[in-house]
């Protein structure tokens, strides 16, 4: 039915960047090892992070911080996705690549490149990778394939990431899905391409 079809476009949209990466790896071992960044122990030492809340870098990109950086979603730090045919509007600052550098976790929530992007998650491959629990797994299973620690959050159900902030997840019928954070006793709502399809009113109680 059209619900279908649309459905199944909407889910092979991320396929392309995958499949590169998961051919790559056929030739080179190295291809998840993690580019060196712009730290050095003299800029750790200067470097001082927000002790509660979250700060937003470009397209869909949060960071979280509980005294040190616990979360980013989303990362999309480089590269042009669709053929090039898009790009971030601009340098993400340096201060804010190494925040996203020294977080715990990443949530992605869907597979659109500019959302899934695997250039950007190289640099990233030594976190933890949160995922929705989307039907079929496609992308749980590839992101275990390209080496990622990956953990499927449960549907609806909080998870605690560090003392003072929590996550929960809402997949949606269309691949997509939707964050609720609780950093430190406010709720951050994270739609990114999401519409409301039936979540509309558990978020609007849950954030009362």
């Amino acid at each position: 039915d059209g619900a279908g079809k649309a459905r199944e476009d909407h889910q092979c949209l991320f396929t392309w960047d995958i499949i590169q990466e998961l051919e790559t790896r056929q030739f080179s071992s190295t291809q998840l090892s993690i580019t060196p960044g712009l730290s050095n122990e003299l800029f750790w030492e200067e470097q001082v992070f927000m002790d509660i809340g979250f700060e937003t870098i470009g397209n869909a990109t949060l960071i979280c911080h509980d005294k040190t950086p616990v979360l980013v979603t989303d990362p999309w730090l480089d590269d042009s996705p669709y053929f090039g045919s898009w790009t971030l509007s601009h340098e993400v600052p340096s201060e804010q690549l190494e925040a996203v550098k020294q977080c715990k976790f990443i949530w992605v929530s869907h597979g659109h490149p500019d959302h899934l992007s695997v250039k950007s998650l190289r640099l990233l491959s030594d976190m933890k990778l949160l995922l929705p629990d989307h039907v079929g797994g496609r992308i749980t299973d590839d992101m275990r394939r390209l080496g990622f620690d990956v953990t499927v959050l449960q549907d609806r159900t909080w998870t605690k990431l560090s003392p003072r902030i929590s996550v929960l997840c809402i997949p949606d019928y269309n691949q997509d899905a939707v964050l609720l954070i609780d950093v430190g006793g406010t709720l951050v709502v994270n739609l990114n391409d999401t519409s409301p399809r039936g979540w509309g009113p558990f978020v609007k109680k849950t954030g009362k």
